[in-house]
């Protein structure tokens, strides 16, 4: 059974998607095997990306056309932002400001890899309020907690 702070946050993340979409014009969620392309293109640029670490990507021009090209022709991945999606109904501050959220070492990969190419974007989807950051914005705005994730075994 899904609790309800659980279901409320697929509800936050689906609005925030929501928003972006709505508001900018190429944005796209792309599926499993869509980001596994992105990766790959990427990968063969010389670039160490993660798959798992971004939600969204935005383009100009066709995302399908885009997409068929990659194995072809891996540079046209440099068409594209990806973006990492911070979504809250809390926050609607400038800038989200006080905002508190976490960073998996993979979207610091990403962001390091990819420098203007991977944008964080944090969505407020009630107030459809919207704040792109880069890793060094982020760095330089916020107060980092080092924070461990351990699983027994």
């Amino acid at each position: 059974m899904v609790s309800e702070a659980a279901r409320q946050r697929v509800e936050t993340e689906r609005g925030a998607f929501a928003v972006l979409q709505r508001r900018y014009a190429g944005m796209h969620r792309p599926s499993a095997w869509q980001k596994l392309a992105a990766v790959e293109a990427w990968r063969r640029l010389g670039r160490n990306v993660t798959g798992a670490a971004f939600d969204m990507l935005r383009l100009r021009g066709d995302f399908d056309v885009w997409l068929a090209t990659l194995n072809t022709t891996p540079s046209l991945v440099q068409c594209a932002t990806l973006l990492e999606v911070k979504s809250t109904k809390t926050y609607d501050t400038p800038r989200f400001a006080g905002m508190f959220f976490s960073l998996t070492e993979a979207e610091i990969q990403n962001a390091e890899a990819l420098g203007r190419r991977f944008v964080f974007a944090f969505v407020n989807p009630l107030s459809e309020r919207v704040h792109f950051a880069s890793l060094s914005e982020i760095r330089r705005r916020g107060r980092m907690h080092l924070r461990w994730a351990v699983t027994l075994r």
